[in-house]
């Protein structure tokens, strides 16, 4: 053999070698734009973006995207990108979705004058379990505790209450569901209140929770069912099936709220999205 064999593929004058390291930058240069600017991978259309699975070892710590809701969501959010702000506040739901995707037809009530409903939503979980029922000092603490957190919304009139009919926790029936929303919601953008998290940039929100009323609970949660506080977050309808969903931060996590067998309430993880356009 002689020497041009062993130099084919080599690097071996100067012009070659400029044009790697021009290679090189390039998709440096690339790279770092689609991770500082997101949006720009995505194209100029989108400002959602599903996040993808991530594991630890053997675990799954992130859904896997696979439910055909997400991909509805998905693609119905990045319908909105030219609104101001995130969909944070209110469930907005395209034309084109409009057959697939859908929200509870809640009645305003007056809150003022239906502060009971609340209360007896938050009690009724540790007047129902077994190991609660008779604290009634734990009970009182706990209504105390929530009514904290509602009070300023009460006082400066912007909690809200409403009421609905529908399949909250899939269970296969229909029964009367409260939506509590804490105070306003503006979303417009303000910045993080941890500086040690990633994020650097979370959206003014209101708390809401939404749970069956009192006399629904004490019909379907059994004695030995510890529920907790597993309110759900705001709701819609796909495909006749009910899903929550959350903000934290920029992100989005979409939810199915559940019953399981042994009475409890839970929320199985469907997907997460990521707003982007920030």
């Amino acid at each position: 053999m002689n020497g041009k064999v062993f130099r084919i593929g080599l690097l071996d004058n100067k012009q070659d070698v400029n044009r790697a390291v021009g290679s090189v930058r390039l998709f440096f240069i690339i790279t770092l734009v689609a991770v500082i600017f997101p949006t720009a991978s995505l194209g100029s259309d989108k400002c959602y973006r599903l996040i993808e699975q991530e594991r630890f070892y053997d675990d799954v710590v992130t859904p896997d995207n696979k439910n055909p809701v997400c991909k509805v969501v998905l693609d119905n959010l990045n319908k909105f990108c030219n609104d101001e702000t995130p969909m944070v506040c209110k469930f907005k739901i395209h034309p084109k979705y409009s057959k697939q995707l859908s929200i509870p037809k809640w009645e305003t009530l007056d809150i003022s004058k239906n502060m009971d409903m609340i209360e007896g939503m938050v009690r009724a979980p540790d007047e129902i379990y077994e190991h609660t029922a008779h604290d009634k000092e734990y009970q009182d603490k706990e209504w105390q505790q929530y009514y904290s957190s509602l009070r300023k919304g009460l006082d400066e009139g912007t909690a809200t209450l409403h009421k609905a009919h529908f399949d909250l926790r899939n269970i296969g029936k229909s029964y009367d569901v409260l939506r509590v929303q804490h105070g306003k919601c503006t979303g417009r953008a303000i910045p993080a209140d941890d500086p040690e998290k990633l994020a650097t940039v979370q959206f003014e929100r209101s708390k809401v929770d939404v749970e069956y009323a009192a006399a629904v609970l004490r019909i379907i949660s059994p004695p030995t069912a510890y529920q907790g506080v597993h309110w759900v977050g705001d709701v819609f309808f796909f495909r006749g099936k009910t899903y929550s969903y959350r903000w934290n931060y920029h992100r989005l996590s979409i939810d199915k709220p559940i019953q399981k067998a042994n009475g409890q309430f839970r929320r199985e993880s469907i997907c997460f999205i990521e707003y982007v356009k920030f």
